[in-house]
């Protein structure tokens, strides 16, 4: 498979081994998009806060979710549609989606921690932002969702 659609594929940075964004087999998230434990949410514009450091969150959005405004939040967050930041979005532990992860321009996404996204294209890219790799975080995650593997970043970027 290729390499997720990015408005500027050359300008990728990222830490450790190239390449930076890579295409793997996606790991079963059915688990995870059903599980009890979670705050289960309509698709839709995402709410200001999904969690914080102190009270971590699992939150499942049940279809496509856009971060409009500002969001910010930490733990787990699974959508089961396409993620569309149109604003900001700042998320500590694990962001998941399986229709893609969407940035627009203009757009802020800040991950600490990891994210997956399936879909075609997996990953369009033409906001700004990072997703950094964190041990921690990705601890917090696995504290309140049941990951369905060990987390870990398939896209870094110090800059969008």
């Amino acid at each position: 498979a290729t390499l997720p659609l990015l408005a500027d594929p050359e300008q990728i940075r990222g830490r450790g081994d190239a390449p930076s964004i890579t295409r793997e087999p996606a790991p079963d998230f059915d688990e995870v998009a059903t599980a009890l434990g979670a705050t289960h949410v309509a698709g839709g514009a995402l709410a200001a806060t999904l969690g914080a450091d102190a009270t971590p969150r699992f939150t499942v959005v049940d279809g496509d979710a856009t971060a409009d405004m500002v969001t910010s939040g930490a733990g787990t967050l699974y959508v089961a549609g396409r993620l569309r930041v149109t604003g900001r979005l700042a998320f500590t532990g694990m962001v998941a989606a399986a229709g893609g992860i969407e940035l627009a321009p203009g757009a802020t996404m800040e991950i600490c921690g990891g994210a997956w996204a399936g879909g075609a294209p997996a990953v369009d890219v033409r906001g700004s932002g990072f997703v950094r790799a964190s041990a921690a975080a990705l601890r917090l995650a696995a504290s309140v969702a049941p990951l369905p593997a060990a987390a870990r970043v398939i896209a870094a970027r110090e800059t969008f």
